[in-house]
């Protein structure tokens, strides 16, 4: 069983939380039973996307 989520945090400072103080990324966590979690491991970061897209990107769609 496999686990995609986007973890989402607003950074403490006096930011827009558009283009600046947010940090999203997406994670994988594996499960080979359905009970016991393996590590997260990180898929996507926000400097993995284009300089044109906003700190706003969430759940790809897998």
């Amino acid at each position: 069983m496999r686990f995609y989520y986007t973890g989402n945090v607003k950074e403490p400072g006096d930011f827009d939380y558009v283009h600046d103080g947010r940090r999203s990324v997406q994670i994988i966590v594996e499960s080979p039973d359905g009970y016991r979690m393996g590590k997260k491991s990180v898929l996507l970061r926000n400097a993995d996307y284009p300089a044109f897209c906003t700190r706003h990107v969430r759940d790809p769609k897998v």
